[in-house]
């Protein structure tokens, strides 16, 4: 038996994971396999390798993240069979779910070696930095091609979006990798061999890149989370016993300003609309009311919506009418829309126990981390990571709190990087005790 950090890591194994990581960064742009998109057949190829390879120390990280986090999983799995069953839904939902769930295992597995955390964020800044390159070439009339695969609720609206559908998905596929990497570049490091020159300025360059991708996208949630992450790491830094690099508190204070001057003077298509858009926030029904419209809903259905309340096609039985008008009220109060917040729009879609479990779950991970990072205040490689994820979690966390999607509504991205600080808070707070077999 041999420590985390001295190998061990089948690349065999990782390497479909890693694929599927980009491929879930650029949606729209993957293939099918059948009547499944390839990404989510290389994750579950990825685990049948791991398995295979590494079978003991794969199962036995149940045992290492611990009892709640598993526990948890198991009430999103139950509630949403539950729900799947009872109002007749498409099994994808499950499937979606379990996929997701092993996207999160693979990534705890992945986070405990050097290599994993090194592979994965330099492929998915490569996956990312392309995408954010295609939507400022769309914000400048280029790159016509692009929009083939775009789909802006129904209408022929182009906004740019690089290789996602739209701008929120694009936000969901950055903002996490983003974070991370501006706060794995903030930070002086002592083991620097971790991080070389040309690997920081590599992860410098596309984070910036990519945030310029956002700000032409005019997501005004994305560019939020990442500016509410950053700040974040750089508060707690000095809380955990590492150290800030000058020029990253300068540089974040330097794009705040130029950003906010862009948005004001230019012309360019994008900050114009995000300019535009700031100043309506005001007056956004996701800022205001959807708490008090769909809270009464969701009470008034704690397993979830009846399918009949929003499938005009569905001939099955609808149990509770004023249930049903409720919902159907909400949504016009509503302008027509779901929630946009991505803990609500569980309730209502799996039901209240399910959504529970999965708020319980997200919060748990953001304060263990929290908690690990400030009183274990560890200055080890593996805390420097742990920061970086709960940089990454607070900056996903802070844009889905503005839209639907959600891990446990088939949102890949968001499993990634849980897999990550749930993990790294384990590894920093038991002081790298976890192990892996080099043979089987």
């Amino acid at each position: 038996m041999t420590s985390v950090q001295s190998g061990g890591l089948p690349m065999l194994a990782l390497l479909p994971f890693l694929l599927a990581m980009g491929l879930f960064t650029i949606q729209p742009w993957s293939f099918q396999i059948g009547s499944s998109p390839l990404q989510v057949v290389l994750v579950w190829l990825s685990a049948a390798l791991f398995m295979a390879l590494r079978v003991r120390t794969f199962f036995r990280l149940a045992a290492y993240i611990g009892p709640v986090p598993i526990f948890l999983i198991l009430v999103m799995v139950a509630g949403t069979t539950y729900r799947v069953l009872d109002n007749n839904l498409n099994v994808l939902r499950l499937f979606q779910l379990g996929t997701g769930v092993m996207v999160f295992w693979i990534s705890a597995y992945v986070s405990l070696f050097e290599q994993g955390r090194r592979w994965t964020i330099a492929v998915l800044m490569a996956f990312v930095s392309v995408s954010c390159v295609v939507a400022i070439a769309q914000a400048a009339g280029l790159a016509d091609w692009t929009w083939q695969r775009t789909h802006y609720y129904g209408t022929s609206m182009r906004e740019p979006s690089g290789l996602e559908s739209y701008p929120p998905a694009l936000a969901y596929s950055a903002v996490g990798a983003i974070a991370f990497s501006l706060s794995l570049v903030s930070v002086r490091a002592k083991a620097r061999a971790l991080l070389s020159v040309p690997l920081r300025l590599w992860l410098a360059g596309t984070a910036l890149i990519s945030c310029l991708g956002l700000l032409v996208s005019a997501s005004r949630s994305g560019l939020a989370g990442v500016a509410i992450a950053a700040m974040l790491v750089f508060v707690m830094v000095p809380l955990v016993g590492l150290k800030l690099r000058r020029i990253a508190a300068i540089g974040l204070v330097s794009a705040a300003v130029l950003g906010t001057a862009l948005m004001v003077s230019s012309e360019l298509e994008g900050l114009d609309r995000l300019s535009a858009k700031v100043v309506a926030t005001e007056h956004d029904y996701r800022v205001g009311k959807n708490w008090s419209r769909f809270l009464p809903v969701i009470l008034a259905n704690p397993w979830g919506v009846p399918r009949g309340a929003y499938d005009a096609e569905f001939d099955g039985r609808t149990r509770n009418d004023r249930a049903v008008q409720l919902y159907r009220k909400a949504i016009r109060a509503n302008a027509g829309e779901d929630p946009h917040n991505f803990f609500l729009t569980a309730c209502l879609y799996v039901g209240l126990p399910a959504a529970l479990a999965f708020g319980l779950f997200y919060l748990l991970a953001l304060y263990r981390a929290g908690w690990v990072l400030v009183f274990r205040r560890s200055s080890t490689p593996e805390g420097w990571y742990l920061l970086c994820a709960l940089g990454a979690n607070i900056a996903l966390f802070v844009h889905a709190s503005f839209h639907n999607a959600s891990p446990i509504l088939g949102e890949m991205r968001g499993w990634l990087w849980l897999g990550f600080l749930v993990a790294l808070s384990r590894l920093v707070s038991r002081k790298n005790s976890f192990t892996t077999e080099t043979h089987r």
